[in-house]
């Protein structure tokens, strides 16, 4: 028989852990790429957004790692997601970008 699941406190542990190594992989992001967007090469600088190549919900936890992330300005990465910007590439050092024409 098996024990009773993992408490509240235990989830919370686990889920703080996760966000700590998010933001340290994103720090990591941020020195890599620097201060502009990695598709229209504009300024970002604080307001960069963290955009997965290959989304969480695509694989598994190892997408939360900088060779799986990149930084986008708020209009590229909403691009992205309308699909109007489409992302090649599986990692941040073989991705290219390409605008869809409407």
């Amino acid at each position: 028989m098996r024990g009773p699941g993992p408490t509240a406190r235990d989830r919370r542990r686990r889920r703080e852990k996760r966000e700590r190594q998010y933001k340290l992989v994103c720090a990591e992001v941020d020195t890599r790429d620097g201060p502009q967007c990695r598709a229209c090469k504009g300024w970002v600088g604080a307001a960069a957004h963290h955009h997965h190549i290959i989304y969480r919900s695509h694989r598994d936890a190892h997408t939360d790692t900088a060779r799986n992330i990149i930084r986008l300005c708020a209009r590229c990465h909403d691009l992205v997601h309308q699909h109007k910007l489409v992302v090649y590439g599986t990692t941040a050092d073989t991705v290219e970008f390409e605008v869809v024409a409407e």
